[in-house]
């Protein structure tokens, strides 16, 4: 490899194509063909009969009636999102509360279900009391009779019979707390069929757990539309649950609304009641003083204080009680931190807004489009990303800013309205002395006409406001009306819905088939031929070896006991030989230009056949023609002395233990010849209790400095990585390994692993070799057949 990889990095394998992947789960299916042939059609087999038997083949559909809001004018058209907010939350709440659904559990008689059939096929009304019985219901239909048997699991009640009858009798029948009148068409040509009787509380939960409320037109240009959906496997009961949910929740909100109607006017009739009797105080106080003093009156300028100081007294009530509301809001918006943003404080932020603007203050605008803005894009974050998405967290912390301008924008409102008030008490105050100044009875004449005035001023404006909501009491108008009702779905054919639960089972059957082998596949991570190995790994493919067939073997002439795996002194037409001689010529194409040629073949494990290749690689080298010499490495447990039938010692270890120095020690006699031309073994010795610090010794570093001179190529055959590091510490010289795996043994990653935990060996790798690959029949058919002709 041409860079450095630093230490516990593992540099990123090839992607592979689909002519990897297609050919790859071919062979997963076939290495896993009995599993799957017999998991799949069981589990399919399986899910049909439980389906067929015991489920509901019909799929679940939607019914949905369609509601649309009012404008707080009656009129229809977008709401304000903050608005918008509000009723959906309000709503939704309202819809999915229990006793709402309860109430209508109770009118529909949900407590009551169908298996396989409509309940409207079967049942023309439906009356069950909170005591009926809970269970399983077997309407069972015999010769000219019928019986209906009771079961509940929990009470060990199976198939009781509770009642039976003549099929000609058969209208309706009266179970304990259950009245169930029959349809005509079921009553003409009955048949037996199962219904359950649920608690109150499941009926409940069966409704809730597929219901739902929908604003399609949410951040459209129409916001104010609502669907009310529930899914149900019975159509008919299901539109009939949807439109009953949405007839009770308009009368409902209807009944609300005149509620608070005729709250506000009886609110209102208290105190125009009030303010007709301090009218009339006022009238008769003012009266009463005329009658005894018929010649007193008021200047022109004191009856235009009278005036100003009435206007000043509303004033000041009127900038009292907008300091007041100022203050609530201002305490609704304040914002602890960036997590406390409800949508009661975004609607407390807009109602804030709309104050500032009614005072006409100039940071209203500004806030508005800046509050519009974070709103719509609170609504995007909201429904796209968790709570702690970052974009969440910048939205909210917008808002917050948003609000402590808003605060501050209060707070200027509210300092200018107080100027104002201390301005129209002083003036009051002025006038007041001003008018101290007259004669008694001219003052205490002005006093009376002043409290008149401001009494005949709160009684008109009680008795519009009054009219104004008799008005709209008498209207009754809705805040809500439904726009669609739900209708019946079209319910698909039995075959259809059939061959969609079939078509389900099949998916469910594969999943569970091929599920376990392509799991078991993703974590395996041992190399099977030479496209695993470059999926797994970023290191070289060198080659594929096959294994070795007994048919195979070679005829030894000079030695019968020679390892019959060593690859042929001659050059017979073998796949096995000719897969040793592709990589001697690759590896010489590698080391073209290099003078000394030394390489080591490891492993990472023991018995993944490195020996067998450093020894088949050292003979198809010296068939080469080139001055070959192999030394078996491994002074623990070498074995290259058995596969040529030589002797194991003296050997390596003799010669790097001997206190004696190389020039005085007889080096060219521990190395023997083999029996394949120009190929010499030099091997392990005698076993030593220190081979690694041996192998990173000077007097090793020497040695193959001198068997450089005599040699052209050196194979050096070490321990596995796993067991030893005797392979890692290896001179500078040996500076091109060749790591051999053992097909579906080797763990591919472990290997690449264990390389990189050794500074500076990666670079070093020259490739891998795949031991026990699997042979290309077409390439092992095209070379025999050219060797014949």
């Amino acid at each position: 490899m041409n860079s450095m990889q630093s230490r516990n990095v593992l540099p990123v394998p090839k992607v592979m194509g689909m002519d990897y992947y297609i050919p790859h789960y071919l062979n997963l299916i076939w290495r896993w063909k009995w599993y799957i042939c017999i998991v799949t059609p069981v589990i399919f087999v399986a899910w049909a009969i439980g389906v067929i038997k015991f489920g509901n083949t019909r799929p679940a559909l939607e019914s949905s009636a369609v509601l649309q809001f009012m404008q707080s004018s009656g009129t229809t058209g977008p709401i304000d999102n903050e608005t918008m907010l509000v009723q959906k939350s309000s709503c939704d709440a309202f819809i999915h509360s229990r006793s709402f659904i309860e109430n209508i559990s109770d009118k529909l008689s949900l407590r009551l279900s169908v298996k396989k059939y409509f309940r409207s096929e079967i049942f023309d009304s439906i009356s069950i009391d909170k005591d009926a019985a809970v269970g399983k219901y077997d309407f069972v239909v015999g010769n000219d009779g019928y019986s209906i048997y009771y079961s509940n699991k929990k009470l060990r009640i199976n198939k009781k019979i509770v009642i039976s009858g003549r099929l000609i009798e058969l209208s309706s029948f009266f179970l304990p707390s259950i009245l169930l009148k029959l349809t005509n068409d079921f009553v003409s040509e009955p048949h037996s069929f199962t219904f359950f009787i649920s608690t109150q509380r499941q009926a409940v939960d069966n409704v809730l757990k597929y219901l739902s409320t929908k604003f399609p037109g949410s951040g459209e240009r129409d916001n104010s539309i609502m669907a009310i959906t529930l899914q149900e496997h019975d159509y008919p009961l299901g539109t009939q649950v949807v439109n009953e949910i949405a007839d009770e929740f308009v009368q409902h909100n209807s009944e609300q609304r005149l509620n608070t109607k005729n709250e506000n006017v009886e609110v209102l009739e208290k105190q125009l009641q009030e303010a007709r009797n301090n009218l009339a105080g006022a009238d008769n106080a003012l009266r009463q003083f005329r009658e005894v003093n018929s010649n007193v009156g008021v200047t022109n300028s004191a009856a235009s204080s009278v005036s100003e100081l009435v206007t000043l007294e509303n004033s000041v009530n009127s900038l009292k009680s907008s300091i007041t509301e100022a203050n609530v809001l201002q305490a609704r918006c304040q914002i602890a931190n960036s997590d406390d943003i409800s949508d009661d404080k975004m609607t407390a932020l807009n109602e804030a807004i709309t104050y500032l603007a009614s005072r006409q203050s100039v940071a209203a605008p500004a806030l508005q489009s800046d509050f519009n803005e974070a709103s719509a894009d609170k609504k995007r974050v909201d429904a796209e990303y968790a709570p702690q998405h970052p974009r969440v967290i910048e939205n909210r912390k917008k808002i917050a800013r948003i609000a402590a301008n808003i605060s501050k924008a209060l707070s200027d409102a509210v300092a200018k309205m107080r100027a104002d008030a201390v301005g129209a008490v002083n003036r009051k105050d002025a006038l007041t002395s001003e008018n101290q100044r007259l004669p008694a009875q001219e003052l205490r004449y002005s006093d009376l006409m002043r409290k008149r005035d401001n009494a005949e001023e709160l009684f008109t404006n009680l008795l519009s406001r009054y009219n104004i909501s008799k008005m709209s009491a008498a209207s009754q108008s809705s805040f809500v009306t439904i726009m669609d009702h739900a209708v019946v779905p079209n319910s698909p054919s039995r075959l259809q819905s059939m061959l969609r639960v079939l078509l389900i089972g099949l998916v469910i059957a594969l999943v569970f088939g091929f599920g376990l082998p392509a799991g078991i596949d993703y974590l395996d991570k041992r190399a099977r031929n030479e496209g695993d190995c470059r999926r797994f790994s970023a290191l070289p493919f060198l080659e594929g070896i096959p294994k070795k067939n007994d048919s195979e073997k070679n005829n030894v002439s000079k030695k019968e006991k020679i390892d019959d795996k060593l690859v042929a002194a001659g050059f017979e037409p073998d796949t096995f030989d000719e897969m040793y001689r592709s990589l001697r010529t690759k590896i010489l194409l590698h080391l073209h230009g290099e003078a000394h040629k030394m390489l080591v073949v490891t492993s990472l494990n023991a018995g993944e056949g490195k020996s067998l290749t450093a020894s088949n690689l050292a003979i198809v080298m010296a068939q080469q023609k080139l001055r070959t010499l192999l030394i078996d490495g491994d002074m623990r447990r070498g074995v290259q002395h058995n596969s040529f039938v030589l002797e194991k010692k003296p050997g390596l270890s003799e010669i790097i233990s001997s206190p004696d120095e190389l020039t005085t020690m007889p080096v060219s006699s521990f190395i023997q010849k083999a029996h394949i031309p120009d190929l010499s073994l030099l091997s392990c010795g005698m076993p030593i209790p220190n081979p690694a610090e041996c192998m990173n010794s000077s007097k090793f570093r020497d040695l193959t400095a001198m068997l450089a001179e005599w040699f052209d190529v050196i194979v050096l055959d070490t321990p596995p990585l796993r067991v030893a590091v005797d392979a890692a510490i290896l001179p500078e010289a040996f500076s091109h390994y060749i790591i051999v795996v053992r097909a579906v043994k080797t763990n591919i990653v472990a290997l690449e692993k264990k390389i990189v935990d050794f500074p500076g060996l990666y670079q070093k790798v020259l490739g891998i070799v795949l031991n026990g690959a699997p042979i290309d029949k077409k390439m092992h058919n095209y070379t025999y057949s050219y060797y014949r002709h």
